[in-house]
């Protein structure tokens, strides 16, 4: 049997312990959250001017998600969840056709030439 000395102390420990672990987990989760937000509202591109000029099909029925993997697998973008996030913020409503994208753009202008009819020759209006 424990001394009420010695109770008192291990549940003071254990209290200790759980605080700081939660405070342990709200400090990553708020670093975490910073850096995706600051992410999502960056201007800047995959690449620093001037870029590589990349070649990229939006089909008919494509989603968010879907255009977000297209641009990753293609090093337009370089954190597809990011692309996809500024996608819903920018209300993206993609016109599909061949678009030809710099990976410099940030994702604001990729979105915005994404919801412009293509020319023939895959710029974008």
């Amino acid at each position: 049997m424990l001394s009420p000395k010695t109770e008192a102390m291990i549940k003071t420990f254990i209290k200790v312990t759980v605080y700081f672990v939660v405070a342990a987990v709200l400090i990553i989760l708020g670093t975490v959250s910073y850096n995706f937000g600051k992410d999502v509202f960056a201007n800047e591109g995959y690449e620093e001017s001037p870029g590589t000029e990349i070649v990229v099909t939006i089909d008919s029925g494509d989603s968010k998600m879907d255009v977000a993997q297209k641009l990753y697998d293609n090093h337009v973008v370089e954190k597809k969840m990011v692309y996809y996030v500024q996608s819903i913020i920018y209300e993206a409503k993609y016109i599909p056709g061949t678009y030809t994208l710099n990976s410099s753009m940030d994702g604001e202008s990729i979105i915005e030439m994404l919801c412009t009819k293509p020319d023939s020759d895959g710029e974008s209006q």
